[in-house]
């Protein structure tokens, strides 16, 4: 399961969040993520999205090596972003760029 949601403000409609990506346990290490994600992406391309971010929790190095996999680059890490149990994790915020990156001035939408 995953989740796609394109920015709201004409400012930022040029961006999308991946959210949810869960594949069940018995279904890991099967590639199931890959196809997620790799759907995931083909549809921001389609819909004209040119950035993708998402967050991710910095203990599970099995998910960051897969968003790396893709392209997905870290541009920081959020401390405490979330709290389980009462114990605070990390996040790393990740960005994946889906236009060629020259700055040119793209239409979207």
């Amino acid at each position: 399961m995953t989740g796609l949601r394109r920015f709201v403000p004409v400012q930022a409609a040029h961006k999308a969040v991946l959210w949810g990506v869960f594949v069940d346990p018995a279904h890991r290490r099967g590639g199931v993520g890959r196809r997620l994600l790799d759907a995931a992406i083909g549809h921001a391309r389609s819909a004209r999205v040119l950035q993708i971010q998402l967050c991710v929790n910095t203990e599970n190095p099995r998910a960051q090596a897969l968003y790396r996999s893709v392209g997905f680059e870290v541009f920081g890490v959020e401390p405490r972003a979330l709290c389980v149990g009462g114990r605070f994790y990390d996040e790393a915020h990740m960005v994946l760029r889906l236009d060629a990156g020259d700055g040119a001035v793209v239409s979207v939408g």
